[in-house]
């Protein structure tokens, strides 16, 4: 009889226990959990902003010819090899992924997932592939980093291109269009870097392609000694990178596009 009354004594202990959330063993107050409701009613969460980073070229050129865009006869080589530095003799390829990598630590930086097309340079992908790998991502942006050539030393600048308003989705060149001049506005009022205006294209390799917003910056003459020197500068990259993640990350904020943009 005492057993079954001390036996009903302690199942009502424990079952208060379990009522004000306390571990009558051990002592130890237990944590509600939180449903997820809770946690967004307690503020929501940032979006998850996703940035395809393509660095242009490879160490080796692929000629073969693909497809300009789903659907075009025209064709193009699926991906050059890119041009060299006058004075430092460094290829583009090279200087495109250092570039590109330190762009893709500042934005993981900022909270902004990163995808990259290629972290080494010898490398076989097209130029369609590229822009399929940023379209599986679900990337709000896709972001090609390069360097420019000329046939005089002379040019000089950074060059912001494109698709033209022939792309198969409308809308891809519009939010394009706003995201370069968001690029453009800070490349030259927080770095004071000359822009050789907006330049927008059809025979770009791969702009077809490409389901969301895409920019493709060219950030300086590798023909121009100058820039050439100043580009292969690891502290100019970075401050360069630094400003084109401002824009981006500006472009991110305002754009109100969804997750999958198009």
């Amino acid at each position: 009889m005492y057993k079954v009354i001390i036996a009903l004594i302690a199942a009502v202990f424990i079952s208060a226990g379990a009522f004000f959330g306390t571990d009558m063993q051990t002592g130890v107050t237990l944590e509600e959990p939180v449903s997820e409701m809770a946690e967004e009613e307690q503020g929501q969460l940032p979006p998850a902003y996703i940035v395809c980073i393509d660095p242009g070229h490879q160490k080796h050129a692929n000629d073969e010819h693909e497809p300009i865009g789903p659907g075009f006869s025209e064709t193009i080589i699926k991906v050059s090899q890119g041009t060299q530095g006058v004075i430092t003799g460094i290829m583009e390829y090279e200087l495109n992924l250092q570039a590109s990598l330190l762009l893709k630590e500042i934005l993981e930086e900022r909270g902004i997932e990163v995808v990259m097309t290629r972290t080494v340079n010898d490398i076989d992908i097209s130029n369609k592939e590229r822009a399929e790998m940023a379209n599986g991502s679900k990337a709000h942006l896709f972001i090609r980093i390069h360097a420019d050539w000329a046939p005089t030393k002379a040019a000089k600048g950074a060059h912001v291109i494109i698709p033209d308003q022939h792309h198969p989705i409308p809308k891809v060149y519009l939010e394009s269009e706003k995201a370069a001049e968001i690029l453009i506005n800070h490349l030259e009022e927080k770095i004071h870097v000359r822009t050789n205006s907006l330049n927008k294209r059809g025979d770009i390799s791969g702009f077809y392609w490409t389901q969301m917003p895409v920019v493709l910056l060219e950030m300086g003459f590798m023909t121009n000694p100058e820039e050439d020197q100043m580009m292969a500068d690891p502290s100019y990259q970075r401050k360069l990178m630094e400003i084109t993640a401002n824009a981006i990350e500006e472009y991110l904020t305002e754009a109100t596009h969804e997750k999958s943009p198009m």
